[in-house]
């Protein structure tokens, strides 16, 4: 019998092998511990949604195999025929192993790319098709990319543009919402206008109103053609907010005539009695409604000076110039109210879809301009708070375009440049992180989109 030294040189040199008496001896536990290990992992396959057994079946048939060619051989005695069967299919249980976590995590990812897809699709269907065209493009090259590389088993590549556009998607959806809404303002902006038309030509006394309305909805026409759907959602509200309040007010102003004085004190009366009344059925805020009580007082002190015509008409003259005054910004009210409500839901949708905070300063000039917005309105400085809401408006709309910029490019630009860093000419990659960053940050939008292009393009 040969000594363990003997036997050890004579493998070596690949004059005999371990399946000597010794390896005889080692054969039934090398034997239980390989079938062991590739039972398990086909194990875990058959634990995989049908999905995945199918994609790896490729691994898992000819192990499958060999694990049943392995037991016939144990069991006819064999088992270091066994072993060697099983030992063939090492490096495929290596490849499998790793195989089953890219294709969980693939098969993962692959659910959520599937639905938002569909929900792209849906929206393309409908009345934000406008919004979400090019991205759509997008996601229908990515799943072109992802079955390719699902049908040669790169299922990380797939995984890769599973994720592609996943980033982007929460912003996208808002933008579709935001065109929908656009056309269905449009549409009620439209019915509007047709009604007031067929009452008299043109609307009649509307007719500076309709002409005002319609310049802004070209306004808005203009935001989505540059695809600024935040733009266009806002001036297409502001637009339905001028037609009603514009036609109210014309209501409103009738009913006062306001280049009128009294003459006449019970006629007069009367009517600022009414337009009283109208005022007192809108939805307004306590300074309004504060400088409301004020004229009903000034009225009820008009009434009181009388038989004394002429102070009573005196004091009514001056309750009705102040209700003139009360009307219009009542007007304004009603504009800035709309526009206010808007940008702070807005405002709160940036928040939600920007990464890494990249529009945080916008958000908080945003809510700065519109606290100081509030604050003039508590003095009935409409015109002053409507300014202030306009300017929050581009600076909202100036947050939104970096946030979309920052998660469609600089993002993985920056991505990029950090693994160059690593990678490649260090030196090189942090000045253009560093030109890239600057740019961001002085939202020179456009130099930062040609640095971030630039970056992804590999230089």
């Amino acid at each position: 019998m040969l000594t363990q030294s003997q036997q050890s040189f004579l493998e070596r040199f690949g004059i005999t092998s371990s399946a000597g008496s010794g390896g005889r001896d080692r054969a039934p536990a090398e034997f239980e511990s390989l079938l062991a290990e590739a039972e398990g992992l086909l194990n875990r396959v058959r634990a995989l949604p049908p999905k995945a057994s199918q994609l790896l079946k490729d691994l898992t048939g000819p192990i499958a195999t060999a694990v049943g060619a392995a037991r016939k051989a144990a069991a006819k005695g064999a088992e270091t025929e066994a072993v060697a069967t099983l030992s063939e299919q090492e490096a495929l249980g290596r490849k499998l192993d790793r195989e089953i976590d890219d294709v969980t995590e693939y098969l993962s990812e692959a659910k959520g790319f599937a639905k938002r897809l569909a929900e792209t699709r849906a929206q393309a269907r409908g009345h934000g098709a406008a919004a979400v065209e090019d991205y759509l493009k997008r996601l229908e090259s990515d799943d072109k990319r992802r079955q390719a590389a699902e049908a040669r088993g790169a299922f990380d590549q797939a995984t890769i543009a599973c994720e592609a556009q996943e980033a982007r998607h929460a912003a996208m959806m808002q933008e579709a919402g935001r065109a929908a809404n656009c056309n269905k303002v449009r549409h009620e902006i439209d019915a509007e206008i047709a009604r007031l038309e067929s009452q008299a030509p043109g609307g009649g006394n509307a007719r500076p109103v309709i002409e005002t309305v319609r310049e802004m909805m070209n306004d808005a026409d203009n935001f989505a053609k540059s695809s600024n759907w935040v733009g266009a959602a806002l001036m297409m509200r502001k637009a339905r907010t001028e037609l009603q309040i514009g036609t109210r007010g014309l209501d409103l102003m009738d009913k006062l005539r306001p280049t009128e004085e009294a003459t006449e004190f019970t006629r007069a009366h009367v009517q600022i009695l009414a337009h009283i009344k109208a005022l007192q059925g809108l939805k307004t805020g306590g300074p309004i409604q504060r400088e409301l009580r004020r004229i009903i007082e000034m009225t009820k002190d008009a009434r009181k000076a009388l038989p004394d015509e002429k102070k009573a008409l005196h004091l009514l003259n001056q309750s009705r110039a102040a209700c003139i005054d009360l009307t219009q910004a009542v007007l304004d009210n009603g504009r800035y109210a709309s526009s206010f409500k808007q940008l702070f839901r807005q405002r709160d949708q940036l928040r939600q879809v920007q990464q890494d905070k990249c529009a945080q300063p916008e958000i908080k000039q945003v809510t700065k301009l519109l606290r100081e917005a509030d604050t003039l309105t508590r003095r009935l400085d409409f015109p002053a708070a409507i300014a202030q809401v306009d300017a929050a408006t581009k600076t909202l709309q100036t947050g939104l375009q970096a946030a979309h910029l920052y998660t469609d490019a600089v993002r993985p630009a920056r991505v990029a440049l950090a693994r160059q860093a690593r990678n490649g000419d260090k030196k090189v990659a942090q000045s253009d992180l560093a030109a890239l960053d600057a740019a961001f940050r002085q939202r020179d939008l456009r130099r930062a989109e040609s640095l971030a292009r630039t970056a992804l393009d590999g230089g």
